[in-house]
């Protein structure tokens, strides 16, 4: 929701595909956040939320649902590599909510994708 209000664009990042184009905090320009609400239709449960980002530095980052108090803290290692990592939440938590990417210290991050699925 709102591309460029809470992150920045990158291009060019690397050699990888994931690496061609890509969204990320800039917090020293207060773009901390980013928003992502499923289609009216979505109608899955469970479901699976991966995220891909680049794993450079040591920042943190949270994934949670806007409104919701509970969040899933990542905390960067400096691999270098491109990461993924897997949440599996309630679909019916998702309908008629916006799941958002937060910054929560350290080094911005940059992320690639966001994809959520049903588990079968």
């Amino acid at each position: 929701m709102d591309p460029g209000s809470g992150d920045v664009g990158r291009w060019h990042i690397d050699d990888t595909i994931y690496g061609r184009f890509a969204r990320a905090f800039e917090h020293e320009s207060g773009k901390k956040q980013m928003r992502f609400r499923p289609d009216e239709n979505f109608n899955a449960d469970p479901v699976e939320v991966r995220i891909t980002y680049l794993d450079r530095g040591r920042g943190n980052w949270s994934l949670g649902i806007v409104g919701d108090p509970g969040r899933k803290l990542i905390r960067n290692s400096n691999s270098g590599k491109w990461k993924t990592v897997t949440f599996e939440m309630s679909g019916k938590v998702l309908q008629n909510a916006e799941l958002q990417l937060n910054y929560e210290g350290g080094e911005d991050t940059i992320f690639h994708m966001v994809e959520i699925e049903k588990i079968e």
